[in-house]
């Protein structure tokens, strides 16, 4: 994979693991549903993994 491609996958990454933890964050607290806090985990673990992701083609530039 190349430095470009990994930016750029970090990039959706950071994108749609945000949307996915802060939504579920805000369906939490709009809703009262207890079961939409378990969503939200996935969403962190992604986040964490694009920042990976990112930390490993800053590295290789």
């Amino acid at each position: 994979m190349t430095t470009s491609s990994k930016l750029f996958l970090s990039a959706g990454g950071f994108m749609a693991f945000a949307a996915v933890a802060l939504g579920a964050f805000g369906a939490l607290a709009l809703s009262g549903e207890r079961w939409l806090g378990a969503i939200t985990p996935i969403g962190g673990i992604g986040f964490l993994a694009a920042w990976a992701l990112f930390v490993a083609a800053a590295v290789k530039a």
